[in-house]
């Protein structure tokens, strides 16, 4: 009897191999895949329960803002804050967008004609960071993490032919009671929503599982027992379900493939798989004969396409990625060794984020950063930092031959849930384990709480284990690398000043003086939906069109068609913004601006204005997009009668009018070639022209003429309507707010300096003053006081009264006047610098060795208060 079953059980599990040179290519199976990532809708409720009634069909979200995946909602589109991370670093600070629940629908009909007889499945490929999910109202499951692939089986919940809708609520609490890493780390931006990709599939019952998943198994485990030069031997297991009630006669055809789509070698397996079942093939090559080695040099890829058979029908296929490489990590010369040869290993980190966008980055972003790293020729090895990328980001690394390693989420001294931890090194394992450029797997970094290497070494035993300041020994005894010792320089996704190339570098040491603004984008034409995002970087230029360096101008973005910003209209530079809770987050242009299409069709045009500059101007077309509704159709949206997400806070009326002094004009001006001073005299003419009444003596006409003569002189003495009307709005504003200051009972010279100041921040620099806050602020400033002029000697004819004193730092000048104020107490010092600094825009904040240190900048009048106001 034995020898019998024994007999049966060969019969049931045969492998045929071969290079069958002749052999068909695979064939197209039963699956039908499609990503539902358009015509979502969204909402943000505060409330720390997830509320109820909105996962069901029938619920009317007609007043909800319609949406596209990527999406997230801790992001200034959204809360309209700059900065989250920076202005509430924690959730405690204030709870509004880290305690709450966003909500999103999706409805979808899928074609009665591809459901008979079929399984189908959701997959979603990150939402961050706890979610729960429902279809036409009944509960789904749950899943805890934000960085790793799960799906649910829908085939039950569906109604065919007919409306489904898919309900998610997504929490994104730091300190969530599953203990989910990263929790309240700071070195993570945790920006909450669906951020990755989700896709329905629908499969015969016949089928691969979705590889990833930490629940069950799927997909492919692909290993090179051996690779040399000369051939390689591949092992392929490939997991395969049967959910059919009788058991299935189940034929996997695993197909080796080059980089041309040549079929290598076939391997055939049967297996008789029992209703229920899921059967793991275990598959091994012929050698292949003198492969190409996969390296950053020249990464060259292999792909094994599964397809699973039940007698002539293809029931399901799936490709997986292919690498042929060997490689070993030297302890003694702490370097890795790849295809036998020594690596000199140069190492950057990447993450998931950009600027405005956050953590919902679209996948040619991610294709750009890899493709400008890997032309640099600088790195050979990618710390995918902190938490495990969108599966795209490794695809892209075995493309462009970038060494990784794939960091599991969580880092610090955290209490995280040991369940959760090795619930994301499964899906992490699972998901990227075919993938020739991660070679290592990292459990964590500076942490003592690191995901145990047990878990990782019971999926794959084929890569380095390794970790970065793993306190306690949290990283099992097991783990002998560490990546300490490799320096890895930020890799980040926008232009930086320093990261220039040599010859840009050399043009701008060469340029004239600032003409204009020249802009460029990402895409000229892209598809016309919610999704799409073209980055468009502004620089200054001169009047040759070479970069000028250092550049730090107020830039003014504007978007008119279809489409909208996503970052801030108004751009100002953090140079003298200490500790900024609320800047642009640059320096110095060139500097990026993310426009959002509107899910329209037609022209958009981006213009980008700044004071004393021509305008740039960029324009891209928003394509029709035509889905393939033959399967699964989503019924299109509009935007009519939506609300979009806003946090409801009280508004304080703002002075929004502003008496046009100067007024704008219609036609260009051209006032022929000529010097600055030609240029003066006839832009001066010109206005005083039109405006006879307007005072030409004031500090701010005086700015404003010589904000336009420069303009005429780097642009041929040609100044357009556009640029003309904004630098006049700016000087309108500015002439209001110096009514306000010359009503004020502040010292007269003090006075000058305000408006001295607010001529250069409003006309010259074109900062977007509001008139109605200024005047609130200059009625808080006390009247009266001492003004004090920081400066060597007195080389100035100041009005009597005036001090002089050679410091610069705050606490001098205040003792200077009051010297009892070096008497003062620390907490009524820190009181008085505090106000005193906030009455003078000339007084700025720096980081000193000790704390804080309060600096007048020399050669400026600073007024400090009478006594009463800074006592003790």
């Amino acid at each position: 009897m034995k020898k019998i079953l024994t007999f049966i059980l060969l019969a049931s599990c045969a492998i045929f191999l071969g290079a069958e040179k002749k052999s068909s290519a695979p064939a197209k199976s039963q699956r039908t895949e499609k990503t539902i990532n358009t015509n979502w809708t969204f909402n943000y409720f505060p409330d720390e329960e997830p509320g109820k009634g909105y996962e069901a069909s029938g619920y009317n979200d007609l007043n909800w803002s319609v949406i596209s995946i990527p999406h997230t909602w801790s992001t200034f589109e959204t809360t309209g804050d700059m900065h989250p991370f920076i202005k509430n670093t924690s959730e405690a600070n204030d709870p509004y967008w880290w305690k709450g629940w966003g909500w999103y629908r999706k409805r979808f009909n899928v074609n009665e004609k591809y459901t008979t007889g079929r399984k189908i499945f959701i997959e979603f490929e990150g939402v961050q960071k706890y979610c729960k999910v429902w279809l036409n109202g009944k509960y789904l499951g749950e899943h805890k993490g934000g960085y790793g692939s799960f799906d649910f089986d829908l085939t039950g919940s569906i109604v065919s032919g007919k409306e489904n809708v898919l309900a998610v609520a997504v929490s994104n609490r730091k300190n969530d009671q599953y203990k989910i890493p990263p929790m309240d780390l700071p070195d993570f931006n945790v920006y909450g929503g669906i951020y990755r990709d989700v896709k329905i599939v629908i499969k015969n019952k016949l089928y691969i599982p979705m590889q990833g998943s930490a629940s069950h198994e799927g997909g492919t485990f692909i290993t090179t027992p051996s690779v040399s030069e000369k051939q390689a031997v591949v092992r392929i297991q490939t997991w395969v379900k049967n959910d059919y009630d009788q058991p299935r006669n189940c034929m996997l055809n695993t197909y080796i493939m080059d980089a041309a789509n040549k079929v290598v070698q076939v391997i055939k397996s049967k297996y008789t798989i029992n209703p229920g079942q899921m059967y793991r093939f275990d598959q091994t090559s012929k050698p292949v004969k003198n492969p190409h080695l996969w390296s950053p040099e020249n990464p060259y890829m292999y792909k094994v396409h599964s397809e699973v058979s039940d007698g002539a029908v293809v029931t399901d296929s799936y490709t997986s990625p292919l690498g042929l490489r060997w490689f070993r990590w030297n302890y003694g010369e702490k370097t890795l060794y790849l295809n036998g040869k020594k690596l000199s290993i140069s190492g950057g980190k990447i993450g998931q984020e950009y600027p405005w966008i956050g953590g919902a980055v679209p996948s040619w972003l991610a294709e750009t950063d890899l493709k400008d790293i890997s032309a640099t020729k600088r790195y050979n090895l990618i710390l995918t930092s902190n938490y495990p990328n969108d599966k795209e980001v490794y695809n892209l690394t075995d493309k462009y031959g970038f060494i990784v390693i794939e960091e599991s989420p969580g880092a610090g001294n955290k209490a995280y849930s040991e369940e959760v931890r090795e619930q994301q090194m499964k899906e992490m394992v699972r998901r990227d384990r075919n993938h020739p450029a991660i070679m290592f797997w990292s459990l964590g970094s500076g942490s003592d709480h690191t995901v145990s290497s047990k878990y990782v070494l019971a999926e794959d035993t084929t890569r380095i284990v390794t970790a970065r300041r793993a306190a306690g020994g949290s990283a099992g005894a097991s783990v002998k690398h560490t990546y300490d010792d490799i320096v890895f320089t930020e890799l980040k996704h926008y232009p930086s000043a320093g990261e220039e190339d040599l010859l840009i570098t050399a043009q701008e040491a060469r340029s004239g003086e600032p003409a204009k603004i020249a802009l460029s984008g990402s895409h000229k034409k892209t598809a016309a939906d919610r999704g799409s995002v073209v980055i468009v970087s502004a620089e200054v230029v001169d009047s040759k069109g070479v970069r000028v360096k250092d550049a730090s101008n107020t830039l003014k973005w504007e978007v008119t068609g279809p489409a909208k910003l996503a970052g801030p209209s108004v751009f100002e530079s953090d140079k003298n913004m200490y500790r900024s809770a609320e800047g642009a987050s640059y320096l110095n242009i060139p500097v990026p601006n993310v426009i959002r299409l509107t899910g329209k069709t037609g022209k958009v045009k981006v213009t980008v204005s700044a004071s004393g500059l021509a305008s740039g101007t960029f324009e891209l077309d928003a394509s029709e997009i035509r889905p393939d509704n033959t399967v699964i159709t989503e019924p299109l949206l509009n935007d009519e009668g939506r609300r979009p997400v806003a946090r409801a806070v009280l508004v304080i009326e703002r002075l929004e009018e502003v008496p046009q002094e100067v007024k704008e004009i219609v036609t260009d001006f051209n006032s022929g070639t000529s010097d600055k001073q030609g240029y003066v005299k006839s832009i001066r003419a010109f206005i005083h022209k039109n405006h006879p009444f307007v005072d030409t003596a004031t500090i701010e006409f005086r700015t404003l003429v010589n904000v336009f003569a420069s303009y005429l002189n780097n642009n041929n003495g040609l100044l357009t309507a556009s640029d003309f009307n904004y630098n006049v709005a700016h000087y309108n504003n500015c002439r209001l707010i110096s009514g306000y200051i010359n009503a004020t009972k502040l010292p007269p010279l003090f006075k000058e300096t305000l408006r001295k100041y607010y001529s250069d921040a409003v006309i010259v620099n074109g900062s977007e003053k509001n008139a109605g806050d200024e005047m609130n602020w200059m009625n808080w400033i006390p009247s009266g006081g001492t003004v004090i002029i920081s400066q060597e000697s007195d080389i100035n004819n100041w009005p009597k009264g005036t001090l002089i004193t050679s410091k610069d730092e705050l606490p001098d000048l205040i003792s200077a006047v009051y010297p009892v104020f070096a008497k003062y107490s620390e907490e009524a010092r820190e009181r008085a610098l505090t106000f005193v600094s906030k009455m003078n825009p000339y007084v700025h904040q720096e980081q000193g060795p000790s704390g804080i240190i309060y600096r007048a900048e020399r050669g400026k009048p600073v007024l400090i208060p009478l006594q009463k106001f800074i006592s003790q």
